[in-house]
């Protein structure tokens, strides 16, 4: 299932684009068109496989929290498979990366937060995730040859570290 609709994609996009986009001959899809359309509904698919990919990377996120978003997460996710999805209908045309960029420069963002999100420097407002950016510290203590403790940073400087 994909994280957009059509509809949203119309909520984000001139739809006289998207229908010149979708259409293969030469007469751009209508609005209502654009709702059924296949290869629209093909891009929303590819962008959002790609999302699902990079995000539940080292698992991040589940299906289930994905599905569960609302408000602003959700309205951002939607926003980040709309912009992935219009570059993949650009794709479609034959455009190369230079091309793509230019007439959907949203992509170049999209790509770059999915990696963030992979990573864990942003996150979506889901409750087990909250934390996940937030650097966390621990000091561990070494003892040598019997000698007092050492912290885990005075160790590092003392042996490196692997």
């Amino acid at each position: 299932m994909a994280y957009a609709s059509a509809q949203d994609l119309l909520n984000r996009y001139d739809s006289r684009r998207i229908g010149d986009l979708a259409g293969d001959s030469g007469v751009r899809l209508t609005e209502a068109q654009i709702l059924t359309d296949s290869k629209v509904a093909a891009a929303l698919d590819d962008a959002s496989g790609k999302i699902m990919s990079a995000i539940k990377r080292a698992n991040r996120y589940t299906d289930s929290e994905l599905n569960a978003l609302t408000g602003v997460s959700l309205a951002y996710l939607k926003r980040i498979t709309c912009d992935m999805a219009f570059a993949y209908l650009n794709m479609r045309r034959g455009y190369g990366a230079a091309e793509v960029e230019a007439q959907a420069p949203g992509y170049r963002t999209a790509l770059d937060d999915l990696n963030r999100l992979g990573n864990g420097e942003m996150i979506f407002d889901v409750e087990s995730k909250r934390e996940a950016g937030n650097p966390s510290y621990t000091t561990k203590n070494y003892t040598v040859n019997g000698n007092s403790m050492m912290s885990s940073e005075t160790a590092k400087n003392l042996f490196g570290s692997r």
